[in-house]
């Protein structure tokens, strides 16, 4: 039977990252993925996309991993929010806070690709194309049945195969669930002009309009709409979904779009982070409102702090480990709900008058200290 100190269940994201860490402690490690490959690599305008915090983009610095990705990041040096058709603004700047950048835009296959190829470079085993039959947990190790009858052993079991895990379940993990009457349509637009490295987010009576920089004049887009109207402007055409979109970008001229999805919105939190030899991570952990960016971005700080804390313990399945672990990312994940809910609740309240709501912006603004508190905890970082 071979063993392993870890079992990582899913190579995505969040599983393969966590992967290259625990490796570089002298772990031994094991990727499960169901899939049969990597997704394929998508072309520049078709690709998915994600916000990177400060906090991810110093991690995956130093792990060597950006600088294998073929696409360079989009540096986000500022964030303008306001309230559609009313003047009131606040605006986060990367110079107020001390900092280069509040984060950056990335290619999500790119950054998949990318971490894999570090997994290789550090010899991590993955097994491709394999699902878990059977997990029982021990007094001192996971046995764990493989779909091939194949049996393993670990002294953890990681759980990153995605919301509502498979594998958690049948371990008796349950969640949360938060389903908004929302729907988000999701798209890369191309621009005569570039976004200069300023991230957009609009407020208005329906929802949100939100801005990502991309790659060079392209830009992701994320409209948060009541289910019907989402529906409508994802089946739009180019031409009226660009009408829509200029409305809320007049300084940016739009000609283009590509890569138009619509996806529900909806919050899921684990009923506990661990269990016997067991620990959640990712969206089989949290799966978050994208209001504020932050779905990702808390896996990465989830990350870090397992793999600090775990330089202090020879047994990742331990009892004490789980609990230390647990204890300290449910904190932070607390508070990161607690965000996004409070902007979602805020954003959709009918009792908030839209002059109120853009009044408050700009007192924001004028209040340096809390609007730069609040933009260092958005950005994952200290102080």
């Amino acid at each position: 039977m071979k063993s392993f100190d870890v079992v990582i269940v899913g190579a995505g994201l969040v599983g393969a990252l966590l992967a290259c860490r625990l490796k570089q402690q002298g772990r031994t490690v094991l990727l499960v993925e169901r899939q049969a490959q990597l997704p394929p690599v998508s072309t520049i305008a078709d690709s998915a996309t994600l916000a990177l915090t400060k906090s991810s983009v110093d991690c995956l610095l130093s792990e060597h991993i950006l600088p294998r990705l073929t696409i360079k990041p989009a540096r986000i040096t500022s964030v303008n929010i306001n309230r559609a058709k009313h003047v009131g603004r606040t605006q986060i700047a990367a110079n107020e806070l001390g900092v280069v950048s509040l984060g950056a835009g990335v290619a999500t296959f790119d950054l998949l690709q990318a971490i894999h190829h570090q997994c290789q470079a550090l010899e991590i085993p993955c097994l491709f194309n394999t699902t878990i039959e059977h997990t029982v947990p021990g007094h001192q190790a996971h046995q764990i049945i493989l779909e091939t009858g194949e049996i393993i052993s670990a002294a953890l079991l990681v759980c990153a195969d995605g919301a509502y895990s498979k594998v958690a379940s049948q371990l008796g993990f349950s969640w949360r669930s938060q389903i908004k009457d929302q729907m988000a349509v999701i798209a890369n637009l191309q621009s005569s002009k570039s976004c200069e490295g300023v991230a957009l987010e609009r407020f208005f009576s329906q929802g949100t309009f939100a801005i990502l920089p991309w790659h060079q004049k392209l830009m992701t887009n994320v409209w948060s709409l009541p289910e019907s109207e989402a529906k409508v402007l994802a089946d739009s055409s180019d031409k009226k979904f660009l009408e829509r979109c200029q409305v809320h970008t007049p300084e940016l001229p739009l000609n283009a779009v590509y890569a138009r999805r619509i996806v529900p919105l909806k919050s899921a939190i684990a009923s506990s982070l661990t269990g016997p030899r067991t620990v959640l991570m990712g969206n089989a952990a949290h799966l978050i409102h994208p209001i504020a960016a932050q779905g990702f971005n808390l896996s990465v700080h989830d990350i870090q702090l397992f793999c600090r804390l775990a330089l202090t313990y020879q047994d990742l399945g331990s009892l004490s480990f789980l609990q230390a672990f647990a204890q300290s990312a449910q904190s932070k994940q607390s508070k990161v709900f607690t965000l996004t809910q409070m902007i979602s609740d805020w954003v959709a309240s009918e009792k908030i008058p839209p002059g109120l709501q853009s009044l408050g912006l700009g007192l924001m603004d004028t209040m340096k200290p809390m609007r730069n508190r609040f933009a260092r905890f958005a950005m994952g970082l200290k102080g």
